[in-house]
């Protein structure tokens, strides 16, 4: 819609006369924050940390695990920085149980974002099921190394 380098999206609809006529909107000067912690912390829905959608699956073949991990990084080192936290972070465990990075893919969008999917056989459900919640629970499928 704004050409193949556009970087913003739909911030392109946030033009400077359409903030200043936001701005003639105020009336008692009053701030608020409008930040929320996008982290485990940030917005419940009561019964447990916030939930993101998990793109981990479990293929019947051989009780095979998959899921990607989102790793958003800056600069000139952004792909490396971002494999470096994946390593730290979540490569150690997951290479206990036999799993190994399948694919990797970089996008530029508002920065570099790797996504790297990973994947291994369990030889049972209890294997299977303490790597899901290792994905899904004990680890964050979304990073950002700027947080780090």
């Amino acid at each position: 819609k704004w050409g193949p380098d556009d970087e913003l999206g739909t911030l392109n609809y946030i033009t400077p006369e359409r903030v200043a006529a936001a701005c003639r909107l105020a009336t008692t000067g009053k701030v608020f924050a409008l930040g929320i912690p996008l982290d485990r912390n940030g917005p419940q829905s009561g019964t447990r940390a916030r939930f993101n959608p998990m793109p981990v699956w479990l293929r019947s073949e051989g009780t095979r695990v998959c899921g990607d991990y989102e790793v958003r990084a800056q600069g000139a080192t952004a792909a490396d920085d971002a494999r470096r936290l994946l390593d730290a972070r979540v490569g150690a465990q997951l290479a206990r149980w036999g799993f190994a990075p399948e694919r990797e893919s970089i996008e530029e969008w508002a920065g570099t974002v790797l996504t790297r999917r990973y994947q291994g056989s369990c030889p049972d459900a209890a294997q299977a099921a303490a790597a899901i919640h290792f994905m899904c629970v004990d680890s964050e499928l979304q990073m950002n190394t700027a947080a780090e």
